[in-house]
């Protein structure tokens, strides 16, 4: 079976999973998180618009909120 992934702009993963879409960003420039381009057709105002998957981004946050809530 071939893993299809869910691809999802920034803007509707922040607004899905109540993130800043700043934050989104720097977990893709930490390499936390893989990011891909839309395809041209999609492009709004001359800038690419970022998708990233949505499984990815639910196990980093899954992970996240298992670290916070763990104690140190």
């Amino acid at each position: 079976m071939i893993y299809e992934p869910e691809l999802i702009d920034v803007y509707e993963a922040g607004e899905r999973y109540g993130l800043k879409v700043g934050t989104i960003h720097q977990w893709i420039r930490r390499g936390k998180l893989a990011r891909a381009q839309a395809p041209r057709r999609h492009i709004p105002n001359g800038r690419p618009r970022i998708l990233v998957d949505v499984k990815a981004l639910q196990s980093l946050l899954t992970g996240r909120q298992r670290s916070q809530s763990s104690p140190s």
